[in-house]
Parts: C-alpha cells; sequence; structure tokens
C-alpha cells in the first residue's frame, strides 16, 4: 500500500524540505499552508514529476477549524495516513518583557494546541484502522538553551518535548512511534527577523561547535529516519539536529 503523510507548515523551510524527500521516496504528501501561496505553487510545481503525489491544503493549524480542514484534506486526498509531521510554528519577535497575551496566545495555538489536536485525531485514525504509524513533531535547541530567544517560543517547544515523550509512552501499545527532531540555527522564513542581523546570524554561525548555520534538509534527513524502517523500534527520542550548539 502507498505510503501518506501530512506536513504542516510544508511550503517553506523545513516542511519544504521534508515535503520534497517524502515525494522523492514515493510517499504521497497532503501539506498544510497558512498563507504564501507563491511557495505552495512553486513547491506543487517543483515535485509535481516525483513517485509521490503532493497536495496542499490552506489552514490554519492554531485553530480547531484549521486542524478540522487539514485532517479532512488528508483523508480526501490520500485515503488513510501512515505519517504526521507536526511542524507548523511561529516565532515571534518579543522579548519577556515586551511580550503581549496575544504574542503567547498565538504561539502556544499554533505550536501547542495544533499539535496536540490533529495529532489527536491522526492517531484515533491509525488505531482504529490499525496503522502502525510515525508522528513526528519539530522542536527546538532553544529548549535546552533560551538565551536570547522569544521566551514564549521556548515555552511551546518545551510543552512539544513532553507532549513527544507522553504520546510515545501513550501510543507505544498500538505500534505507533512519536519522536521529535530539536533544530539549531537554521534560516527560514520565520525566523528571518532574527538572521537578518548580521551580528546575531554570525553569533549562531559561531554557537555551532562546527562552525556553520543549518540547513532544512538537515532536519528533513531526521525525519526520514524516523519514519524508514530501520526506526521501527525508535520511539520517544528527542533528537538535536543542531550542529553541537547544544553541547
Amino acid at each position: 500500500m502507498q505510503r501518506t503523510a501530512i506536513v504542516t507548515g510544508g511550503s517553506n523551510g523545513i516542511g519544504r524540505a521534508t515535503v520534497r524527500m517524502m515525494a522523492r521516496e514515493g510517499i504521497n504528501v497532503l501539506f498544510s499552508y497558512y498563507s504564501d501561496e507563491k511557495a505552495r505553487d512553486s513547491l506543487l510545481e517543483e515535485t509535481s514529476k516525483a513517485p509521490g503525489k503532493v497536495f496542499a491544503v490552506k489552514a490554519d493549524v492554531g485553530s480547531k477549524e484549521g486542524v478540522q480542514a487539514i485532517f479532512e484534506a488528508a483523508l480526501e486526498q490520500l485515503g488513510h495516513i501512515d505519517i504526521l509531521f507536526n511542524n507548523a510554528g511561529v516565532f515571534l519577535n518579543s522579548t519577556f518583557l515586551k511580550a503581549t497575551e496575544e504574542n503567547l496566545d498565538r504561539t502556544l495555538d499554533v505550536i501547542v494546541k495544533g499539535t496536540f489536536f490533529l495529532t489527536q485525531k491522526v492517531a484515533e485514525h491509525m488505531i482504529a484502522n490499525e496503522i502502525k504509524g510515525r508522528i513526528i513533531n519539530t522542536s527546538s535547541a532553544v529548549t535546552k538553551n533560551q538565551e536570547n530567544q522569544p521566551l514564549d517560543y521556548c515555552i511551546a517547544k518545551a510543552g512539544i518535548n513532553v507532549m513527544t515523550t507522553g504520546l510515545a509512552k501513550e501510543l507505544g501499545r498500538y505500534g505507533i512511534t512519536v519522536n521529535a527532531v530539536l533544530p539549531g540555527a537554521i534560516p527560514t522564513k520565520i525566523n528571518s527577523w532574527q538572521f537578518a542581523d548580521s551580528k546575531i546570524r554570525e553569533t549562531f554561525r559561531q554557537g555551532s561547535v562546527l562552525g556553520e548555520l543549518g540547513d532544512p534538509d538537515y532536519i528533513a534527513a531526521a525525519v526520514m529516519y524516523f519514519i524508514s524502517e530501520k526506526a521501527r523500534w525508535t520511539t520517544g527520542v528527542l533528537m538535536s539536529v543542531d550542529g553541537g550548539f547544544t553541547l
């Protein structure tokens, strides 16, 4: 049977790199995006000749309606769901003393609540259909080092770590694995405001023991490991892919 996957936040950055890799491996993918229709169209074009079919749905994973739209679109386009990559996120420019309730709510809604409720729906589907699925979450190296980072984002990603290990225990009895990737400093669309500062960019580069910034493909490769047969016995893992930033 053709393997299938949902990738949230799939039009740019890490999500985009993962959609490409999955499609090249013959996996049918539905990715969600929030607003970037140009990126959506270019990704659909880029993967149009891949062995795996790629579909897109516009949805706000930070709302119940958006979660439902993603889930329904996946069933309609894919038929069943083998893989869920919870990757959608927001990274708002704020400090603790200047943080607003609106920013905190938005960050928690997208990263924590969106991941929680979409995973709930997909897990129910996997269990009902006896699918030994794979669930992967995008966390962050900031859960280990919060210096100069938006605290609301750090808190949300820490929640992803707890969710990952907790779900690994709860869903393991059904043969479902749950893991997370913790990226380091990788320039993407959502953190472009931070990397636009050359001093900050250089600080991040020097923060890697390898002396270089990361690339979305590095994270996509980790996701591909977690969905491979070689990772059948791997669950509850928080994998740092950060160039040694958190050593």
